[in-house]
């Protein structure tokens, strides 16, 4: 990765994180309510964005790229995809970053940088 693309992983899998918590939140009162068009919006132009990020590789699902916005997902059938993606997120960082002298550092264009981040989850004390 180069440090244009880990800016933008950065932002997507933060607008990501925040659309899954508020829509899981919903999801937790009305799961089988439909998503308004307007979120669905929001949430197809990010998934557009992470798509091209993560490309093939690392997709959560070879068959899915966007909600229709003709048959509105349910709230729990959106926050299952955004879950997936956050994983599919987690795992590429994971495979792009290093332990560098006990920081955890980005490696980019195949170099440890100093742009630091956190641990992969499978090793995060909790």
């Amino acid at each position: 990765m180069n440090i244009e693309q880990i800016d933008q992983f950065e932002k997507l899998q933060s607008m990501i994180n925040s659309m899954y918590e508020e829509i899981k939140t919903l999801s937790t009162k009305h799961p089988d309510d439909a998503i308004n068009s307007f979120k669905l919006t929001l949430v197809n132009r990010t998934l557009l964005k992470a798509n091209d990020l993560l490309r093939k590789k690392y997709l959560p699902f070879e068959d899915f790229d966007l909600f229709d916005n003709s048959k509105l997902p349910t709230n729990s059938d959106v926050v299952f995809i955004l879950s997936s993606y956050l994983s599919s997120f987690e795992k590429l960082r994971s495979e792009n970053i290093t332990d560098a002298l006990g920081e955890w550092q980005w490696v980019v264009d195949g170099k440890v940088s100093r742009k630091l981040t956190r641990p992969p989850k499978n090793i995060q004390k909790e």
